[in-house]
């Protein structure tokens, strides 16, 4: 324990913490207040205190009950957009996915008889098919990037 008992003890008191402490040395700090007048009393005062600020009543005014009614409404309405926004992108997501799956084998068989039409190497009219079914995508990728980087640095140097 520190040099001055005192000061703890009312350092305890005053954070609340002697609930938590264990049981031998919670003992000792309620032997401690049991014989200490000066430490007893602080932690009558402190319990006094408490009890007032219990029975204090706080009301809060129409101004900040309509303010705060507004600011939910307007954060439920935010909410709901962005669910709605959400919903609308899983939808274009799972369109995506079907058409490309459905696609992707005709695709691929259109590739495979245009380059024997031609008397391409296979490797050459693969190499086409997947160059072709990746480019747009990586296209839509390094557009995105770039937009989400421009619109962190146009945002961060607002805030900063």
């Amino acid at each position: 324990m520190k040099a001055d008992i005192h000061q703890q003890i009312q350092e305890l008191i005053a954070t609340g913490e002697i609930e938590k402490l264990s049981g031998e040395r919670r003992a000792r700090v309620q032997e401690h207040l049991d014989s200490c007048e000066v430490c007893r009393g602080f932690g009558e005062a402190i319990g006094g205190v408490e009890r007032a600020l219990h029975s204090v009543g706080i009301a809060a005014g129409a101004a900040l009950v309509s303010s705060t009614r507004a600011r939910v409404h307007h954060r439920a309405v935010q909410l709901e957009q962005q669910q709605q926004r959400l919903w609308m992108v899983s939808m274009g997501a799972l369109l995506v996915v079907l058409s490309t799956v459905l696609t992707t084998p005709v695709l691929f068989s259109a590739f495979a008889w245009m380059g024997n039409a031609l008397g391409l190497p296979d490797l050459v009219w693969k190499f086409s098919f997947v160059w072709f079914w990746t480019a747009p995508a990586l296209l839509v990728s390094v557009l995105l990037s770039a937009r989400g980087a421009h619109w962190t640095s146009r945002h961060s140097s607002v805030r900063g």
